[in-house]
C-alpha cells in the first residue's frame, strides 16, 4: 500500500502559516489615512514615513522636511532683506488669498449651480411621471370607452336586425289580412251574386 504524499515538505507548512499569520495581521497595525481634499487653499501637511495619503486634488506637492525648511528659510530671508521686494511679496500674498477667496465662491456658486439642477432635474422627473400616469389613465380611459362603443354598436345592430324582422314580420301579416280580406270579400261577392 503507498502512503499519500505530503502537501508540504519539512518546515514548508510553518512557512507558510506564518506569512499567512503575518499577512492578516498586517491590516491591524495599519495607520488611519489622511484624506486632502481642500483643493482651494495653500496649506502644509505633516505627515512621517509610512502615513498613508489619499489626494482629492488636482496639484499636491510633496516635500521631505530638508527640502521644505530650505523652501521656507529662502521665503522669510527674502521678506526680511529686500524692503522693496517686501510689497511686491505682500502684493503676491493679497493676491493669492485673493484667487483663493474666488475659488471658494466659484466652488460655492458650482454647489449651488449643481442644488439647482439636481432639484430641477428631480422636478422633471416627478413631473415626466405623473404625466406617464395620467397619460396611463387616459389610455385605459380611452380603452374603457372603444369597448363601451364597440357594445353599444353590437347592441345597435341586434336592435336593427330586431326592427327590421319586426317590420317584415308586420308586412307580412298585412299581406295575409289584404289577402284573407280580399278572399272574404270574393267569397262573400259570389254568395250575394247567386
Amino acid at each position: 500500500m503507498r502512503k499519500p504524499k505530503a502537501l508540504f515538505k519539512g518546515g514548508t507548512m510553518i512557512r507558510v502559516l506564518l506569512l499567512s499569520m503575518i499577512a492578516c495581521s498586517s491590516g491591524a497595525f495599519a495607520q488611519p489615512q489622511m484624506i486632502l481634499d481642500r483643493c482651494t487653499d495653500i496649506r502644509s501637511l505633516l505627515v512621517t514615513s509610512g502615513d498613508q495619503i489619499l489626494i482629492r486634488c488636482d496639484t499636491a506637492y510633496v516635500l521631505n522636511a530638508v527640502t521644505f525648511r530650505l523652501y521656507d528659510q529662502a521665503y522669510r530671508d527674502l521678506r526680511k532683506k529686500a524692503s522693496s521686494l517686501t510689497n511686491l511679496i505682500n502684493t503676491y500674498d493679497e493676491i493669492i488669498s485673493l484667487q483663493e477667496i474666488r475659488l471658494r465662491e466659484q466652488e460655492a456658486s458650482y454647489s449651488e449651480l449643481r442644488a439647482s439642477f439636481d432639484a430641477l432635474s428631480g422636478a422633471s422627473a416627478l413631473a415626466f411621471e405623473q404625466a406617464s400616469r395620467r397619460l396611463e389613465g387616459a389610455v385605459g380611459e380611452m380603452d374603457s370607452l372603444d369597448r363601451s362603443l364597440a357594445e353599444t354598436n353590437r347592441l345597435l345592430a341586434e336592435t336593427q336586425d330586431i326592427i327590421e324582422t319586426e317590420r317584415r314580420g308586420l308586412s307580412m301579416e298585412k299581406l295575409l289580412w289584404g289577402t284573407a280580406g280580399l278572399a272574404v270579400g270574393m267569397i262573400l261577392g259570389v254568395v250575394i251574386a247567386r
